[in-house]
């Protein structure tokens, strides 16, 4: 695909993500809306997509790469964690700030946004990458993330088992199901299937709404009034992660396929789940949840020029 005809998809996006703005200032979607339509999508359109696409892809997309391939996703978490900490230290920033910071500048929202935007951009072709990266990036999340974060609030807590329920979602469940149908070539019922093409068909318009409504309740007047710690964690999150992930894959030369999925994967907003474990750990929620919304909008921006990098360094 041609840098026109992909900043094409990437126009297309921001209609469907202004629709959603629109609707939500409307109140149209409502809280109940949004909470119905995330749960649809995270429970029913995602997994089916995920599924499908698997059954379609993997043997032929992922199967037969070099090991880098498998690595590449992992290791830029590894770099981002490392810089974001270093910028830490060097920023002087708040002590209560260090869990989200560092959290934030490593793991990428590659599910609710960066599955829809990458799926529209490189089509079922590109789903087995876009799973590899949301692999590598949820595992140590729910590792990482809630220590870290609960470090920034009154009660820091230790590496516990249970935290590893939080990572069998039903993307990841839907992950292993589709590698399972695709290596043990047993049939789904067509009608089923069908229905699951149908159902996953809905993941990018159900998940731009969504965006569009993050975006009209963070409101757009005041998204970029951010205290240090925010900037220093956006510029891990749309920088750091996205260069780190870019210089990796020229430096094992990947192929654009891949390179551009995994660039694009790093350059998505942070995780919702941000929020929810500040919330959670009694850290500063408030500071999560502004970051978020800005980079959201910043990430209209930056993935566009990272996509247009990715033409330049891999074709």
């Amino acid at each position: 695909m041609d840098f026109f005809s992909t900043m094409s998809i990437v126009f297309t996006m921001l209609l469907l993500f202004s629709v959603g703005f629109f609707l939500y200032k409307k109140k149209i979607i409502t809280e109940q809306v949004e909470r119905f339509l995330t749960l649809y999508a995270l429970w029913i359109a995602i997994p089916a997509l995920l599924v499908v696409s698997l059954i379609k892809n993997l043997s032929s997309a992922l199967l037969d790469y070099r090991l880098a391939v498998y690595l590449i996703p992992a290791a830029s978490i590894f770099i981002s964690l490392l810089v974001a900490a270093i910028l830490f230290r060097l920023g002087k920033l708040p002590q209560k700030t260090r869990g989200f910071v560092l959290t934030a500048s490593a793991f990428s929202n590659t599910i609710i946004i960066g599955l829809p935007i990458c799926h529209a951009i490189f089509g079922d072709a590109g789903m087995p990458f876009i799973l590899l990266f949301y692999i590598s990036n949820t595992l140590p999340f729910w590792l990482i993330a809630p220590l870290l974060i609960s470090s920034d609030g009154p009660k820091p807590i230790k590496f516990r088992l249970s935290m590893l329920k939080s990572v069998l979602s039903p993307a990841l469940i839907a992950f292993f199901l589709g590698i399972f149908f695709n290596v043990t070539k047993i049939q789904i019922p067509g009608f089923i299937f069908s229905a699951m093409d149908r159902f996953g068909a809905t993941t990018t318009p159900i998940c731009a709404l969504l965006i569009g409504a993050i975006l009209a309740k963070k409101g757009l007047k005041n998204i970029f009034k951010l205290p240090k710690a925010g900037f220093f964690a956006l510029l891990g999150r749309l920088v750091i992660s996205p260069v780190a992930v870019l210089l990796l894959c020229m430096a094992f030369s990947l192929p654009y396929e891949i390179a551009a999925v995994y660039v694009m994967q790093g350059a998505m907003p942070l995780m919702n789940q941000h929020v929810i474990l500040a919330k959670h750990y009694d850290a500063d929620s408030e500071l999560a949840s502004h970051a978020l919304g800005t980079s959201v909008v910043l990430m209209l921006i930056i993935a566009p020029v990272f996509l247009g990098l990715c033409t330049l360094c891999f074709r």
